[in-house]
């Protein structure tokens, strides 16, 4: 029954694809589009003007979109509460396939990408646009479109609300308890911390909040207050011109703070050298660690807590996100960090593991290792791993390592939870060399849900070399299940180990079996024909040496 409600639900939709979403309360991306009568259309610049904007993200061939179209929600919405009403909103129609070009719009001669399911721009008011293929494409991922329509309603402070296929009822239900209008004549509040936002490198960082007018009143000065933790309250004195609804983001002095994990807190007062009429809205609070730049080797394998010094869980949507959870990796651990795909019917949210920054500043190479542990619920569900790499502390972040679906999955389709069995892992190697001289080079992983089943990842170990004399090969290779019935996996953790050799003897030196490896992976080997009793693993190479137990007992 797990996946019922969701394929009922995308009958109503034009779609081809796993559903997801902007979650309710996410920062509305910034966009320009022009209509078909040649006006451009900023987001932001409505936004500022405190107007609430209602997008609908179409495609001409969809016939539920035409069925909502023609329903005339939008155009009484408009009506109603736009330019032509009360001027509380406004509406953006936008088609979002990239293939459709303007006679589709009016299912005139030469439309390419239809059918059109008519007429869609005769006797509409609000703005029509038809963005191009590289205005529309970037459009989409920023908006997680997924399915047609798509309809968000963003208020003021630039929060997005799902609003699909609303009657006007609805949409104005919505916004007033979304982005409701002012109880006061002077109302200044912070609506969103910019920074810190989950990690400050270093013991400094400045701040930057977003301060709102809630007021019926412009609002032309107030006070922001900012603290770390319990310590004395700073003040910030921000004067500008904003209309009811609008906002401004005020950058604020450097903060000095200490590693570790600490609260930071701000608030307005004062909006207009007078008492605030609401205090309910003026604070914000944002959770953050600050996190210095260490020496590699970082490790983590998840029998302590999580999170932990070396490895920090962001949980954007406050839903399900990583936790620590049985087994470990290929069954040499007790445990691992464990995302439940299976039961986040929320799809597209994203969550991360992050791997604090490290100095690669004097390394001559550096490699990521993992071992993931993944199965599909079928093929309608596809969950996503991607591997993220920033040098400016999160600021940015570069894409180096991506896997989804069938190709994630390391086990066989499975309708029941995913629990991996030893056989059931995947060791990862992510050669991180294009960051060498990098000072502070920062990793995390990012799991998008598709609602499909449960994802592992365990043995996280971020590795460079500076020297032969830097490693310790043991920190790099596990021999594993130990005792074994049979089969021996040696499994090599770090790239820059280079070329190695690996054999097997009797507790009389005798050889057993032998291999060689140029590259990070597991090896295999079948000991099922010996007598039960102690075995040596015997692992060389150009950087080091070891040897470990391991005991056959069938």
């Amino acid at each position: 029954m797990k996946k019922v409600l969701q394929l009922l639900i995308a009958g109503a939709f034009c779609t081809s694809q796993s559903f997801a979403q902007l979650p309710d309360g996410s920062t509305a991306p910034d966009f320009t589009f022009t209509d078909m009568n040649s006006v451009s259309h900023n987001l932001y610049t409505y936004l500022n003007a405190g107007k609430v904007v209602v997008i609908d993200v179409s495609a001409i061939w969809c016939a539920p979109c035409w069925s909502y179209h023609n329903s005339n929600a939008l155009e009484n919405f408009y009506n109603q509460y736009g330019p032509p009403g009360t001027n509380q909103a406004m509406v953006i129609w936008i088609e979002g396939d990239a293939g459709t070009n303007d006679p589709c719009m009016t299912a005139s001669a030469g439309c390419t990408g239809g059918p059109s399911q008519g007429n869609w721009t005769s006797g509409t008011p609000y703005p029509m646009c038809n963005p191009s293929a590289a205005q529309i494409n970037p459009f989409n991922t920023a908006y997680n479109i997924q399915y047609f329509p798509t309809m968000y309603l963003i208020c003021p402070d630039k929060t997005t609300t799902k609003v699909d296929q609303y009657t006007t009822t609805q949409l104005y239900n919505t916004m007033m308890a979304k982005c409701p209008p002012p109880t006061a004549a002077l109302d200044a509040g912070i609506s969103a911390v910019g920074s810190p936002n989950g990690f400050v490198c270093g013991t400094s960082f400045i701040p930057s909040v977003t301060v709102r007018n809630f007021g019926s009143s412009a609002l032309t000065s107030c006070t922001v207050n900012y603290q770390v933790d319990a310590n004395p309250a700073q003040t910030f004195a921000w004067t500008g011109n904003l209309a009811t609804g609008a906002s401004a983001v005020a950058t604020l002095p450097s903060v000095s703070t200490t590693i570790g994990s600490h609260t930071f807190t701000s608030f307005t007062s004062n909006p207009n050298g007078s008492a605030d009429g609401n205090t309910a809205n003026d604070q914000k609070v944002s959770n953050f660690s600050a996190v210095a730049s260490a020496n590699p080797p970082i490790t983590e394998g998840v029998e302590g807590t999580l999170p932990s010094a070396n490895c920090s869980v962001l949980n954007p949507d406050a839903g399900t996100t990583f936790v620590k959870s049985a087994p470990g990796g290929f069954g040499t651990s007790s445990n691992s960090a464990k995302i439940d795909f299976y039961n986040y019917a929320v799809t597209g949210e994203m969550d991360y593991l992050v791997i604090p920054p490290v100095n690669l500043a004097g390394a001559t190479s550096a490699a990521l290792t993992f071992n993931v542990a993944h199965a599909r619920y079928s093929a309608t569900y596809t969950d996503k791993l991607d591997v993220e790499v920033s040098t400016d502390c999160g600021a940015t972040w570069t894409n180096v390592y991506t896997k989804s679906g069938s190709v994630l999955a390391t086990a066989p389709d499975n309708t029941n939870a995913f629990t991996p069995t030893a056989a059931q892992w995947r060791a990862e190697t992510i050669n991180l060399s294009s960051y060498l001289g990098q000072p502070s080079v920062m990793t995390h992983f990012k799991t998008t849900n598709g609602y499909g089943n449960n994802l592992y990842i365990d043995d996280i170990n971020l590795t460079s070399v500076t020297g032969v004399e830097d490693i310790d090969i043991s920190s790099y290779v596990s021999v594993f299940p130990n005792p074994s019935a049979g089969d021996v996996y040696v499994n090599i953790h770090a790239a820059n180990l280079g070329s190695v050799d690996v054999k097997i003897t009797d507790v009389m030196g005798k050889v057993i079996t032998e291999s060689n490896s140029n590259t990070a992976g597991n090896m295999k080997f079948d000991l099922s024909g010996q007598s039960n009793g102690m075995y040596f693993v015997e692992v060389k190479s150009a950087n080091g040496s070891m040897t470990q137990k391991v005991l056959l007992n069938k």
